[in-house]
């Protein structure tokens, strides 16, 4: 019983403090990215891995994958592959577009199945 306790407490502290630890509690300036340089489209259509295409509204800024990544780390989230990024201005909220290739099928093949 005192062994479960323990295991639920350290746990608890170890998600606690990781979030201290890697948690982004702000935002990072969209206008000065934290000094990461990322290279923000802020008007027209973000490409999506040479595969799709974003319509970019006012009031929002789109990165590409590799910036997507970068911006990912400074928000202490573990390095991945991501396709790109759409954000409203002050970053308060993003989406981030991943592929994910198993189960996919070309147009092409689509009749054969």
């Amino acid at each position: 019983m005192m062994n479960r306790i323990f295991k639920y407490v350290s746990l608890g502290l170890f998600a606690f403090f990781s979030t201290l630890a890697f948690g982004q509690d702000q935002p990072i300036p969209a206008e000065e990215d934290g000094g990461l340089g990322l290279d923000w489209i802020t008007e027209g259509s973000g490409i999506i891995r040479a595969k799709a295409e974003i319509e970019i509204p006012a009031g929002y800024r789109f990165v590409n994958g590799s910036d997507a990544a970068k911006l990912m780390e400074a928000y202490g989230n573990l390095t991945g592959s991501y396709d790109g990024l759409i954000a409203i201005n002050d970053l308060n909220w993003f989406v981030i577009f991943q592929f994910e290739d198993s189960g996919y099928v070309e147009d092409d093949d689509k009749d054969d199945l």
